[in-house]
């Protein structure tokens, strides 16, 4: 195990790059937290769930060896400062366990918006297009792992230079290229089912963006392509190394900040309904007391239904699935009928691709 020998004050920028990624972890943590809480009030966590999680601990590994980078020559010119070369196995020894991390992490990213996809969107596309997205992850991850691992012979002789090496620039490059193509095909799958729901156009916007976070970390990958053509591994690697370093650590953590943001809809739905329930409350403030005391019952027994997975914008499955049972609008009576329903409505006819909102009524006589 290669240890570093130098140690040098840590360069002001060095330590901006780092607070910028440990304020991104922290966010990260913030929102993995609140997606666990909302899945837990619903229905429970699920493959995405974990997978995401699976994740973040990874994410907050990437951020702690970009401190280890921090005080060992992270921006120092080699050329300036020689004596920087001794640390330069412990060095490529660490970028060789991050590597690892980094396609792991990458990997579960996928697979959790990828689950996600199955678990909420029902059409035959979304089904097939997700399951065939979630082979070439694996593949993804198997060929990246491998060629990680094993691009010496040795393995070792990536940090020690003792041994044949492959090009690991080249390699680089088409992981990161790789990458930002699978999160760009990823991103666009939904787009057309979303586009096709029985809502307003706001809310086909409002959940189009939601998806479309994945843009930004197409970008952190572009500017990480760029910066990983310019270190110069041979003869400078510690004056070049600061930039792709940062990005390194942000672009991963960024992917599981923009998969998680979409899954705190269903919090922020909640709140809209509370709101708005308060709201009808207080105009039924003017009617008489025994109409009051039984409309704030009523209204009280609905603002659990935000917590109701039927409703379209708690992001469950039963919301956009097409085999899913229905549930019509219907009345129960006392007397000869006591028990009985009759339907008040027809159910209409719902497209083959559409997705449709599920309404229940309940009305009751004292």
């Amino acid at each position: 195990m290669a240890v570093p020998v130098v140690f040098k004050p840590v360069l002001g920028f060095v330590r901006a790059e780092l607070i910028v990624n440990c304020v991104l972890v922290s966010l990260v943590l913030v929102t993995i937290g609140l997606r666990a809480m909302s899945r837990l009030q619903g229905p429970g966590l699920g493959w995405d769930d974990y997978l995401v999680m699976l994740a973040t601990p990874l994410g907050i590994g990437m951020l702690i060896c970009q401190g280890l980078f921090a005080p060992i020559g992270n921006g120092y010119n080699l050329m300036e400062y020689p004596e920087l070369a001794a640390n330069i196995p412990f060095i490529l020894q660490l970028t060789f366990y991050m590597q690892i991390i980094y396609v792991s992490l990458l990997a579960s990213v996928k697979g959790s918006m990828l689950f996600f996809f199955i678990r909420v969107f029902a059409t035959p596309f979304m089904q097939k297009a997700a399951k065939i997205c979630l082979v070439f992850v694996g593949l993804w991850l198997i060929s990246y792992l491998g060629a990680c691992i094993f691009l010496c012979n040795p393995v070792s002789a990536q940090w020690t230079g003792e041994g044949t090496c492959g090009a690991y620039i080249p390699m680089i490059q088409s992981l990161i290229a790789t990458n930002a193509i699978g999160d760009l095909i990823i991103m666009c799958l939904p787009m057309k089912t979303i586009w096709s729901l029985q809502t307003r156009t706001t809310d086909k916007i409002g959940i189009t963006s939601c998806f479309a976070l994945g843009i930004a970390c197409i970008v952190a990958a572009g500017f990480r392509l760029y910066a990983i053509s310019n270190v110069a591994l041979s003869s400078n690697v510690t004056g070049t190394m600061s930039t792709t370093v940062f990005l390194f650590i942000l672009e991963p953590n960024l992917a599981i900040l923009c998969v998680s943001i979409p899954m705190l809809r269903p919090l922020y739905s909640r709140y809209k309904e509370r709101r708005r329930g308060a709201s009808k409350l207080q105009e039924c403030s003017d009617h008489t007391e025994g109409s009051r005391n039984k409309r704030s019952a009523q209204r009280s027994n609905g603002r659990g239904k935000p917590n109701d997975p039927n409703s379209i914008t708690t992001w469950e499955m039963d919301d956009y699935r097409q085999d899913a049972t229905k549930l019509y609008p219907a009345v129960s009576t006392d007397g000869d009928e006591s028990g009985s329903e009759k339907n008040l409505t027809n159910p209409s006819h719902v497209p083959k691709n559409a997705i449709a909102i599920q309404t229940k009524w309940e009305v009751t006589r004292d």
